[in-house]
């Protein structure tokens, strides 16, 4: 379930002292809302083990649009941070 992950996301940034919002935009200079689905992935496997690979996965296909990006604006505004 994407909502469980989700609070496990913010779970972990929070035990971390991680800004997520912060993590996304140094991906993204141009402050777009949107990065590479790579580039997301590589930001949330920063969170293993609290996050699981599948995790990983069902996060990126929730926020994934149709050309490969990853749109973190909606992820952030879901999170309201």
């Amino acid at each position: 379930n994407s909502k469980i992950i989700i609070s496990n996301l913010k779970k972990a940034c929070d035990a971390k002292g991680e800004n997520l919002r912060s993590l996304f935009q140094n991906k993204d200079p141009s402050n777009t809302g949107i990065v590479s689905v790579s580039d997301a992935e590589d930001i949330f496997n920063q969170f293993q083990p609290d996050l699981s690979k599948h995790a990983v996965i069902t996060l990126t296909r929730t926020f994934e649009r149709d050309n490969g990006t990853f749109d973190y604006s909606f992820l952030l505004n879901y999170l309201r941070i």
